[in-house]
């Protein structure tokens, strides 16, 4: 059974920070779970399917036929030939790229906490963790760590034991 190293600190509650001590705690023979794992990636990137260009007219999107309409009325844009399909294209490409990256790093994110819960045995508030700040501008922020485990929660004794004081 071919084992793979997965670096990452975990804290408990009394705020200790805990290292894995070895490559061993996670069984990379998964394959039932490759169906869930893959249903992870491409419901992220499905979401680019339906991308459209915004515009700066909210966040809605406009279809062709809305951006044409947009241009036409607009002499400069006009002028330059900006209303063209190409252009929009040119666009949808350009937002859809940067949607795809985007929604890799999404995907990537729920996988690796998926993977957590999967291999010891957790639930999903179990390893979610965020706070606010507040901006300089006075709004408030989220800020969410890709996963948190408490070693409390983690009732198998051997995976358990694969941590110590760091």
């Amino acid at each position: 059974m071919m084992r793979e190293y997965v670096a990452f600190y975990c804290f408990n509650s009394s705020k200790s920070r805990f290292q894995l001590k070895s490559p061993y705690i996670f069984d990379t023979n998964m394959q039932s779970y490759d169906s869930t794992y893959l249903e992870i990636f491409t419901h992220s990137i499905g979401a680019c399917l339906a991308y459209l260009p915004k515009f700066g007219k909210g966040n809605e999107g406009l279809n062709l036929e809305a951006f044409q309409e947009m241009y036409a009325n607009d002499p400069l844009y006009q002028w330059f030939g900006l209303g063209s399909p190409r252009i929009y294209a040119a666009h949808r490409a350009a937002g859809g790229i940067t949607s795809i990256y985007r929604q890799i790093g999404i995907a990537c994110q729920a996988l690796f906490r998926r993977i957590l819960q999967d291999q010891l045995s957790l639930l999903p508030e179990q390893i979610t963790w965020s706070y606010e700040v507040s901006t300089t501008s006075g709004k408030r922020r989220k800020l969410a760590l890709d996963a948190r485990i408490n070693l409390s929660d983690v009732q198998d004794e051997q995976k358990s034991k694969e941590f110590e004081v760091g």
